[in-house]
């Protein structure tokens, strides 16, 4: 009996130290991602643009995004994003997120980080990975896709409509 309870003590007093632990770690890194954060610029678009019909473009003062579904996109079934930028000639891009949330409800899935592909001799780089579309379980089918481009200097954003039929 006694070997129970000191098993049940012990047990308890490392998983006491492990949430400590877990939460110290978890506040380090949110201070961390906090000092490095550049500020953002976020550009709406005319609303116009379905990415289930076409690709759909932003500007910004330095580089242009262009979005691209490079297959029609259907609930739970994989298919490939690319994120393509335009004219970045002083430009060092980090990284780039894509993410899908439906309008004015909070579900989404994490964001997909896209992978650096090719560069052209014209300052184009393409940035590609394969996505899933969850489903509503409302019905709703009006989607956004928000792009997330981050550079040492700044954070560019913009969303554009995914409506899915």
């Amino acid at each position: 009996m006694k070997r129970i309870v000191l098993i049940l003590v012990t047990t308890g007093f490392l998983f006491v130290m492990g949430l400590i632990a877990w939460r110290l770690l978890l506040t380090g890194s949110e201070q961390t991602v906090t000092a490095k954060t550049p500020p953002v610029e976020l550009r709406k678009n005319n609303g116009n643009c379905d990415l289930t019909q076409q690709p759909c473009r932003i500007e910004f003062a330095n580089i242009n995004i262009e979005v691209v579904l490079l297959s029609q996109p259907h609930y739970l079934q994989p298919f490939e994003a690319e994120v393509i930028l335009h004219g970045a000639k002083s430009v060092t891009v980090e990284q780039v997120s894509l993410q899908f949330a439906m309008n004015g409800m909070q579900m989404s899935l994490p964001a997909t980080y896209l992978q650096k592909g090719t560069t052209s001799e014209v300052q184009t780089t393409r940035w590609r990975n394969k996505m899933m579309l969850p489903v509503c379980a409302s019905g709703r089918h009006d989607w956004v896709a928000e792009v997330v481009l981050i550079t040492a200097e700044k954070r560019y954003q913009s969303q554009f409509q995914l409506k899915m039929p």
